[in-house]
């Protein structure tokens, strides 16, 4: 397995069972959108801006979901 994937199942188990890590979910959608998996990816970022509205780290969400809109 190339480390993405296992970083990513790694990512993957963690917000599962962690939903509420704002960071982890920021981090998997990033590992996401690199790895081609639109959806999942706009899911975690979706969930950073809920989890932590008004951040810096939701700002830089804003933008990858800007990105990865324009990526359809």
């Amino acid at each position: 397995m190339k480390r993405n994937d296992e970083a990513l199942q790694a990512y993957a188990e963690t917000v599962h069972y962690n939903p509420d890590l704002v960071d982890a979910q920021f981090d998997y959608g990033r590992l996401c959108l690199a790895a081609g998996r639109r959806n999942e990816a706009v899911d975690a970022f979706q969930r950073v801006i809920d989890l932590a509205p008004r951040t810096k780290l939701a700002e830089e969400a804003a933008r990858y979901l800007k990105s990865a809109a324009r990526a359809r």
